[in-house]
């Protein structure tokens, strides 16, 4: 005679027992007679699952209730027993215990992302963890989870966890929700949560609030609106109704000065951050330290170890001066080069000039070359150096150079003075006349020159138009590496490098017939990606070869904007 081991019989024993239960409960009116009856299959299930005999019953009904829908409350559970509704509540803490060890799931009736009304227990519903299911179907034991106590970023933590879950399907949009509720209700030790669950925000909301926390705490930036909504919300409907309540302010943590929208250029275009308000409401104590870092982002210095690295394609002469550069800059060298040019009457600061035509890797050398000397980035906006108002000009630019000495004083390793695109500071000299802007733009200039000549850290500036550079400026830089075009070979390699898959021949094919820079060739990328996560393939070649196209023409399209085309609409004319 067959026997059966004794792991499927265990398992079975666990399943028979929840049906007898389930069974024997329909019509019980939860009587004495039916507890007798149940007693001994409530045991086993009461053993599996660590709780108490009447707990085991009241997750067995559920349980079985659960497969005709998808949640149960109080008048589905009292329907099933035919007795009346207050019967069942006076279990309403047994019910609780089984939610506190993750056996059964609470969910609420009417809440909405826009908040939700005062609860009361007809609102309150309940669903068995889908994880206690698989382990009884897999004959694994289930340890009932004790409530577990967090402090404010482990919290926060454990919350981004539901949310990723959800973001991966791995659970729903409810059931995120319930395990968030869960973790708020578990640690109301704290202040800030315990606060939080009481606002009346709406389930939606209060994923939306604790989200950008985490987001805060990690990146200390605003959130894109859009990308946040679809990471939470269940759906395109509820994505829609709360971007237009957040763009409206009519949703309740707008209402509260919680968070607040930053404008883009589109209406689609919206990013979300959190108000001051907002900030002190979870960090309390802690917000220092956070405020900090964000005053030290504005300021423009950007970390070396927050920089990407990036393989880029260059020349041998162009990769053999980038070389060099970066060994010259490496600390130890440099410092070592900076005590001997002090010791000579010499000058210790090195400005560098990276030139050549658009596209061609100029500003992302510069953030390699301060990624692999470790050494931040202090980028100046040139925009912000320009004022409408006499005189600020020359401030606003005495006072980056005043700054930057202040960083170089205060840092074990001299970080980097960024000027991108320094065409229009770096430019020829005006001959003096009667223009304001002219004199202008001479004071700044005078300024930047003297500023480099009693230079003491690293100054890169990276410009595409050499032939208006000013003499002064030119004999000033003690390094100048010119970026070329690349050949046809190196832009092979790049779309090698750029397309995952992409055969040499058609790597050589796309390199001689488009000579499209490295923006042009990341846009053509991006929207390959773009065409892989919508339709689950790579774009064919063809399809390839029309999206470099469409950069040639886009190209070709801005070139006649304005007097350029109806000139050249005017040649045509007269040739013809």
């Amino acid at each position: 005679m067959e026997t059966k081991s004794p792991k499927t019989e265990t398992t079975n024993h666990v399943l028979n027992s929840i049906e007898k239960i389930a069974t024997q409960a329909d019509d019980s009116k939860l009587g004495i007679a039916f507890m007798k009856r149940c007693a001994p299959a409530a045991r086993i299930v009461a053993e599996y699952l660590e709780c108490s005999e009447i707990q085991a019953i009241l997750f067995s009904v559920v349980c079985n209730l659960n497969f005709k829908r998808v949640s149960v409350d109080v008048d589905d559970i009292s329907s099933y027993l035919e007795c009346p509704p207050i019967k069942v509540m006076k279990y309403i803490t047994d019910f609780e215990a089984l939610c506190i060890s993750r056996i059964l799931r609470r969910d609420y009736v009417g809440r909405s992302a826009r908040g939700r009304r005062s609860i009361n227990l007809q609102q309150i519903q309940y669903i068995v963890n889908k994880d206690l299911i698989d382990a009884i179907l897999k004959n694994e034991k289930f340890t009932a989870r004790k409530s577990e106590k967090l402090d404010r970023y482990g919290f926060l933590e454990a919350v981004k966890e539901l949310i990723d879950e959800k973001e991966n399907g791995k659970s729903t949009f409810d059931e995120m929700n319930g395990e968030i509720n869960r973790l708020m209700e578990e640690n109301r030790h704290q202040e800030w949560i315990r606060e939080l669950s009481l606002m009346d925000l709406g389930d939606s909301n209060v994923a939306i609030y604790l989200y950008m926390c985490y987001s805060f705490i990690t990146d200390n930036t605003a959130v894109d609106l859009g990308e946040m909504l679809k990471t939470i919300l269940p759906d395109l409907r509820d994505q829609i109704t709360v971007r237009k309540e957040l763009i409206e302010s009519d949703n309740i943590l707008v209402r509260k000065d919680m968070v607040e929208l930053e404008d883009g250029f589109f209406r689609t275009d919206r990013s979300v951050c959190l108000t001051e308000y907002g900030i002190n409401f979870f960090l309390q104590e802690d917000r220092k330290v956070f405020t900090q870092k964000k005053e030290k982002s504005k300021m423009g210095l950007i970390p070396a170890s927050e920089i990407v690295p990036k393989r880029l394609y260059f020349s041998r002469e162009e990769e053999e001066k980038l070389k060099f550069l970066t060994s010259t800059l490496m600390p130890s060298n440099h410092a070592r080069l900076s005590a001997r040019m002090r010791q000579a009457g010499m000058k210790e600061g090195v400005a560098v000039l990276l030139y050549g035509p658009p596209g061609t890797g100029k500003t992302e050398s510069a953030y390699q070359l301060a990624r692999r000397t470790g050494r931040n980035v202090k980028q100046v906006i040139i925009s912000e150096t320009k004022s409408m108002w006499f005189g600020q000009s020359e401030k606003l630019i005495k006072g980056i150079f005043d700054n930057y000495r202040k960083l170089v004083e205060n840092s074990k390793v001299a970080p980097i003075l960024l000027f991108n695109e320094a065409d229009a500071i770096f430019s020829s000299r005006k001959q003096i006349g009667n223009s304001s802007v002219d004199q202008t733009e001479n004071a700044i200039q005078n300024i930047i020159l003297q500023e480099m000549e009693d230079l003491k850290g690293i100054l890169v500036a990276t410009t595409n138009l050499t032939q208006n550079l000013d003499k002064a400026f030119e004999r000033r830089f003690l390094y100048k590496i010119l970026f070329e075009i690349p050949t046809p070979e190196i832009m092979a390699s790049i779309w090698r490098s750029k397309i995952k898959g992409l055969k040499r021949k058609d790597a050589s094919m796309l390199a001689q017939h488009y000579q499209l820079s490295g923006g042009q060739i990341d846009n053509v990328v991006r929207k390959c990606l773009m065409n892989r996560v919508l339709h689950g393939d790579m774009p064919s070649m063809d399809e390839i070869m029309a999206l470099c196209t469409d950069e040639v023409m886009e190209r070709q399209q801005y070139s006649r904007i304005g007097f350029q085309f109806h000139k050249q609409k005017q040649n045509n004319h007269e040739k013809q």
